[in-house]
């Protein structure tokens, strides 16, 4: 059995666009903040998941949807907030969500069917000669992977507002409230139209 799509040996491959990008370090400037929160939140006894109050979900495989290597919403963008998330110790002083695709009657509540089967099929879209195509406009990109992607996105932002909900009936948890690290963006998407970023 072959690995999913972009994962080799369990390991994400990041897409074309993102590799020159990848290589560039987070900034003396970050890394010192991440320092200084690490050391805040080992100093108040916040350093697992258990007494934050906070949720926290995403999934590596968002790094697939992959466009123009200029483009301002890329993987690079993603890769960056985790890695600072994980290096100031954040990502562990969170309760972690598992990630989810959401399923179709979940979009439905929110999208029509027509743009809900345009993006399934949006990857097919390509410019000729590259591994993507506009095929929302000239600000959107798809690839193949766009339609995991999207599906991820909005199944993670729906998989954390759950578990906070379920937080308040709950005594295993106290999560009120949470953070998404999610793409491809959709919150300028309307019921029948995708809207790139802001």
């Amino acid at each position: 059995m072959s690995p999913e799509p972009g994962l080799t040996s369990g390991h994400l491959v990041v897409p074309e666009a993102s590799h020159a990008e990848s290589s560039q370090s987070t900034s003396t400037r970050a890394q010192a903040r991440a320092w200084k929160t690490k050391a805040w939140l080992e100093a108040n006894g916040l350093q697992s998941g258990s007494g934050s109050g906070v949720a926290f979900v995403s999934d590596e495989r968002m790094l697939l949807h992959a466009g123009p290597e200029k483009h301002p919403e890329r993987p690079a963008r993603l890769a960056e907030i985790l890695k600072q998330l994980e290096m100031s110790g954040l990502e562990a002083a969170c309760e972690r969500v598992n990630s989810r695709e959401a399923t179709r009657e979940e979009l439905l509540r929110v999208h029509t069917e027509q743009h809900i089967e345009q993006v399934f099929t949006s990857g097919s879209s390509k410019k000729k000669g590259k591994s993507w195509g506009m095929p929302f406009g000239p600000d959107t990109y798809a690839n193949d992977q766009t339609p995991l992607c999207a599906s991820l996105s909005a199944g993670c932002l729906l998989a954390l507002v759950d578990h906070c909900m379920a937080s308040t009936d709950s005594t295993d948890s106290n999560c009120n409230c949470g953070f998404a690290a999610i793409r491809p963006p959709g919150h300028h998407a309307s019921e029948e139209k995708a809207c790139g970023f802001c």
